[in-house]
């Protein structure tokens, strides 16, 4: 393996070889306090998608009581309270489950930090010989943003997933298989699309990272080295030799900007 693979790793892989390489961080061995935590997160999620779900019930059945003014009592009321304390467990569950895996979401990311660290260490003379300090110092910073920022799109993207799973079930009990049929197609497609763009995307800002850590490996490496810069009178050279490196990712940043910013509008 060659020593920019070893810190960059390939320039294109999928979203879910990361998600997939990241579960286990969320389920260690050796910490069940963290496992402990991770279990209650999903029964929290879980109870908290359930009370989502109930709002727009409860909500139906106020409105067909008022619909029909001969059958007001008590009972409209009782569901009008009912609904504000639906909704009041639903934001309560919401929010208990972001509080809960905030210190997942921030162990995790230090673990993943301190391995990354052990590793570079456990590597060969020549790979950091062969290596900006720079740019390898930037890439584990990089790494451990990256992780976290998983770590947030998986809290995310999970509730989502099983509240369109629990839509999907109400629609089949309420209608028939053929409208969820159709609503599971539009997911997948849109699912399908969202992960190959992704992909395409992240392999764009692989190469802006890339470009980043080097201007930032010459920057440093060439004020560490800044009596032998002096010596040789190298300091226009390597002034060109960061300013390239900067134009590398100030045209890399641009492309990711010109395909995100559609997806805005």
């Amino acid at each position: 393996m060659s020593p920019r693979r070893a810190v960059s790793g390939p320039l294109h892989r999928p979203v879910s070889y990361s998600f997939t390489h990241l579960l286990p961080y969320l389920w260690p061995h050796e910490n069940r306090a963290l496992r402990w935590r991770v279990a209650l997160v999903l029964v929290v999620l879980v109870a908290g998608e359930l009370a989502t779900l109930a709002v727009p019930l409860v909500y139906s059945q106020v409105v067909d009581r008022f619909v029909h003014p001969k059958t007001l009592g008590m009972a409209p009321a009782l569901l009008i309270i009912g609904y504000g304390l639906v909704r009041l467990v639903s934001g309560a569950l919401t929010n208990l489950r972001d509080s809960l895996f905030a210190p997942v979401r921030f162990m995790v990311a230090r673990q993943a930090a301190y391995r990354s660290f052990v590793h570079m260490h456990r590597l060969s003379l020549r790979f950091h010989l062969d290596r900006h300090t720079g740019g390898v110092t930037r890439a584990i910073e990089r790494g451990t943003e990256a992780v976290e920022t998983l770590l947030r799109m998986l809290m995310s993207l999970s509730p989502t997933i099983l509240q369109a799973v629990l839509v999907m079930g109400v629609i089949w009990r309420l209608f028939n298989w053929s409208y969820v049929a159709m609503i599971a197609l539009m997911i997948a497609t849109y699912i399908i699309f969202t992960v190959r763009f992704t992909s395409w995307r992240l392999g764009i800002r692989r190469r802006m990272n890339d470009t980043n850590s080097e201007a930032a490996g010459r920057a440093l490496d060439s004020l560490l080295n800044y009596e032998t810069v002096k010596y040789f009178g190298n300091e226009a050279h390597e002034a060109r030799r960061y300013d390239n490196a900067q134009a590398r990712y100030e045209k890399a940043a641009l492309s990711l900007i010109h395909i995100s910013e559609p997806t805005r509008h």
